[in-house]
């Protein structure tokens, strides 16, 4: 029984109890077995069933002490645990010997923000030339490293049966594990290369340290050896990043298949945050090694690890975000393991955490292989679970519809809490220079959409759009404030493009500003909403990356969206936060079908008002206008059409 991200110890806990009971219960014939019994039983499940996995070191620590605590006996050593419950990342590495035959993928030569351009492309083109030309195969690493490997496994099986019964012993077990883990470096070093290769930066001065496909293939084979250069490279890259590889971690888990059953709670990370957290080379490995996948979010690698490593008729069962079955996260990790041929055979789709966390939970269980027991959804027997937790046939993912593209846009993101201004601010900048008025703006958010009944922008802030630095540097006060507020944090960021372009947007939306620029009015919605609601907004706003906007100012098209049919469409295919929806157009509007010829015909009869006995005025979309006409609200920022950037294509709305 292992948990891959096992933290300090909890669940491993919990479940050694569990096991240890049912244990005791079979030696003593007790059903309720003596406390002394317990314990004996506890201490030989961590010794002989409990494996763990964490990327913090501290964890892996904490982990050993919590299971020492629990399963020591007066007069017993601790257990030894150090060959049970190791620190490494558990998604990137190799689970099986095999994967090295796969040698080095062109995907690791992509150029990233940091690196060498015509470097990168040099590498990336001699190593696709190397692997047209090789003939890889089974045997290169069946020929030269196989019977280091088996004989590294026997040893691991030796250790495994060591006694424990005196501090002497032990410590002789220490010392056996920690010889026996030196001797395995050459293997480790072999295994470390092809994912060092994501890593490693592609520059003239580091061209050197860098591996390619054939020197790689011919060190694997044992034909020639690989510079110390290389290899020492590859190593210091993968004990940064530690690199984790199953099959040399765990050897005798991997020999027989995988583990019985694996729980957990998977730590989860929004597809947005991995570059900044990981760095781009992570996210480029985890797109190849994960293949199909996107960048949705850390659980999904997770979810498609936890299945790798479950031998045929095993079970992993997880607490996880409830968005598990939402969207990209569901189609990168539910339903690849699921198209692998495991089912989920157990599911609770949401359920408030019962700590002080204010979060919604789902609990999954999945079987590796054909399910051929009860179905539990919801704690109710069903005939099947599918990946978007419903108890039903998956019939598959709805098609993208070509007319529905470039017509709503996720709002400007400033990337920086600098380019934000104070009321006060603000009227100074535009009481100093009148000019300001093209480069600072009223900004709205998701909560003044939802919450503030007038649905007016609250916040100021400053907005240069595509400027060059020389144009921008012309609004002297507004640039001073940028540069001083914003360009020491972008300073530290990954991308290499807002590193340099500080006083730019981290995504400044041309496209939107394009499409918004031919009307007064639109329609936007917050991104993350209880009820999924479309409200009309005037141009001359700035539309903050916490809505999405709906560039027409067509009543009739929105009396669609705004309709129950796209709620409930939105709410399948798009994503959820705690119990509320995460409205992602690319999910949802992308793939709904809009009336045949709306696009091209408007339709008078969906945009005018509807008659009720009560309320003449009614609107039949529930939007709070009267009328179907464009806003004449006043603007509370400058008009746009007089601040537009002059390298703006203006675009015709639907």
């Amino acid at each position: 029984m292992a948990d891959i991200a096992c933290g300090s110890g909890h669940i491993l806990l919990a479940a050694a109890r569990r096991i240890a009971h049912e244990l005791a219960t079979v030696r003593t014939g007790e059903e309720q077995p003596s406390p002394s019994s317990l314990r004996l039983a506890l201490r030989d499940v961590i010794r002989t069933c409990i494996y763990g996995v964490d990327l913090n070191p501290l964890a892996v620590e904490l982990c050993k002490v919590a299971l020492w605590l629990e399963a020591h006996v007066p007069g017993e050593p601790l257990n030894f645990l150090d060959h049970h419950i190791q620190c490494g990342n558990a998604i990137v590495g190799f689970v099986t010997p095999d994967e090295l035959n796969h040698g080095i993928p062109d995907e690791a030569f992509k150029t990233l923000t940091d690196d060498d351009k015509d470097t990168a492309k040099t590498l990336r083109d001699a190593n696709k030339q190397q692997r047209k030309d090789a003939t890889f195969g089974e045997l290169a690493f069946e020929k030269n490293l196989r019977p280091q490997l088996q004989q590294f496994q026997e040893q691991w099986n030796q250790l495994a049966v060591l006694p424990e019964r005196s501090p002497e012993e032990i410590a002789t077990k220490k010392e056996r594990f920690r010889d026996l883990t030196q001797s395995a470096r050459a293997l480790r070093q072999t295994a470390h290369l092809p994912i060092a290769q994501f890593y490693l930066p592609k520059t003239p001065e580091n061209k050197t340290s860098v591996t390619t496909h054939r020197p790689y293939l011919e060190h694997l084979q044992g034909l020639r050896p690989l510079e110390a250069q290389r290899l020492a490279a590859s190593e210091a890259l993968a004990q940064r990043k530690s690199i984790f590889h199953w099959f040399l971690a765990f050897p005798e888990i991997i020999q027989r298949g995988g583990f019985d059953c694996i729980l957990g709670n998977p730590p989860y990370l929004g597809g947005t945050h991995l570059s900044g957290s990981y760095g781009y080379p992570f996210c480029e490995y985890v797109k190849w090694q994960y293949a199909p996948t996107g960048l949705s979010d850390l659980v999904a690698y997770f979810v498609r690890r936890l299945n790798t490593l479950l031998k045929p008729g095993g079970f992993t069962a997880f607490i996880t975000t409830n968005s598990i079955k939402d969207g990209d996260i569901r189609k990168d990790g539910l339903e690849q393991v699921m198209a692998q041929g495991s089912s989920i055979n157990f599911a609770v789709r949401g359920i408030k955490w019962p700590g002080h966390a204010n979060l919604v939970v789902s609990l999954v269980s999945i079987h590796k292989g054909t399910w051929k027991g009860p179905f539990s959804l919801d704690n109710q027997t069903v005939p099947t679970i599918n990946a978007y937790f419903e108890d039903a046939q998956d019939l598959g993912q709805p098609f993208t519809l070509g007319e529905n593209d470039s017509v709503i846009f996720e709002g400007y993101k400033p990337l920086g809490d600098g380019f934000n201004l104070t009321d006060e601010e603000a009227a100074e900048l535009l009481k100093i220079d009148p000019r300001n008025q093209d480069v600072v703006f009223k900004i709205i958010n998701g909560q003044e959409l939802n919450n503030t009944p007038d649905q007016k922008p609250g916040q100021w802030i400053i907005f240069f759009y595509d400027r060059t630095k020389t144009e921008a540097a012309k609004y002297v006060e507004p640039f001073n404030i940028v540069e001083n507020r914003v360009k020491p944090y972008r300073a530290t960021q990954n991308r290499k493009s807002n590193r340099e372009n500080w006083w730019h947007y981290g995504e400044k939306r041309p496209a939107l500003t394009a499409k918004v620029s031919r009307s007064n009015s639109c329609f936007v919605t917050a991104a993350t909403t209880k009820h999924l609601n479309f409200s009309e907004a005037p141009t001359d706003y700035l539309f903050s990356h916490a809505l999405k906007v709906f560039t027409t100012d067509r009543w009739d098209l929105f009396s669609v969206v705004q309709s129950t049919l796209h709620e409930v469409w939105a709410r399948k295919y798009s994503g959820s936060l705690e119990t509320r929806l995460r409205y992602s157009p690319s999910d949802c509007f992308s793939t709904f079908a809009f009336p045949d010829g709306l696009w091209t015909t408007p339709n008078p009869a969906l945009a005018k008002p509807t008659t009720n006995t009560a309320d003449s005025s009614c609107w039949i979309s529930g939007s709070a206008s009267p009328t179907p006409t464009t806003s004449s609200t006043t603007p509370t920022s400058p008009r746009r059409s007089s601040s537009k950037s002059p390298n703006a294509t203006p675009a015709k709305p639907p």
